[in-house]
């Protein structure tokens, strides 16, 4: 937590986007709003291993700010450049303070 009175909530992972071998872009909603944007460019080994042709630079990972809460959920959704106009979720985690 900061001094603000707000915290910070940690986001990572490596997603791939199957229509595109570049970084993938990930925005973060906490309770429903948006969090932030990561471009999913570092280097993720195990991606890259698990997805042979497509490298390994699929990683990002960041903080986002939200207020205090008894309970917020954090998800994550990879932003599609392919065809079609649906963004994938990632996940989303339920934190209580």
């Amino acid at each position: 937590p900061s001094v603000s009175g707000h915290l910070e909530v940690e986001v990572g992972g490596g997603p791939l986007d199957p229509a595109s071998t570049g970084p993938s872009q990930v925005a973060i909603y906490v309770k429903g709003q948006w969090g932030g944007g990561f471009t999913a460019g570092g280097s993720r080994p195990d991606v890259g291993n698990a997805y042979p042709g497509y490298g390994d630079n699929h990683g990002y990972g960041g903080t986002v700010a939200a207020t205090p809460a008894d309970s917020y959920m954090v998800c994550a959704y990879g932003i599609n450049t392919g065809p079609g106009d649906t963004n994938s979720m990632l996940g989303c985690g339920v934190f209580s303070l």
